[in-house]
């Protein structure tokens, strides 16, 4: 899995691997990117303005969403500026989190 990565308003991209995982979806925002993968871990990439990466700051390349110990995210998707993970702990139940 490779994925496009600009920092330039040119669009000049450099691809990337996803870091070798199994990805079984991809969700795009204006300008942020999310991947799912087979494992139920979430990455994320791109600007951060609004706090949709789940990240501190915006990140170029992507990078794995740190959740509560045990959260398992089984759906993503993204919005303009915004992003929703779909998931359950062991001691929760079914949650979304935006």
């Amino acid at each position: 899995m490779y994925v496009c990565t600009s920092t330039s308003p040119l669009i000049l991209c450099t691809c990337v691997p996803l870091l070798g995982r199994h990805v079984i979806k991809v969700a795009a925002g204006d300008n942020h990117s999310l991947a799912l993968t087979a494992n139920s871990q979430v990455y994320s990439w791109g600007s951060n303005s609004c706090g949709q990466l789940g990240q501190p700051d915006s990140v170029q390349v992507p990078t794995r969403i740190k959740f509560t110990k045990g959260f398992m995210a089984w759906d993503i998707c993204a919005g303009a500026d915004h992003s929703v993970f779909l998931g359950d702990a062991a001691d929760l139940s079914p949650d979304v989190l935006y």
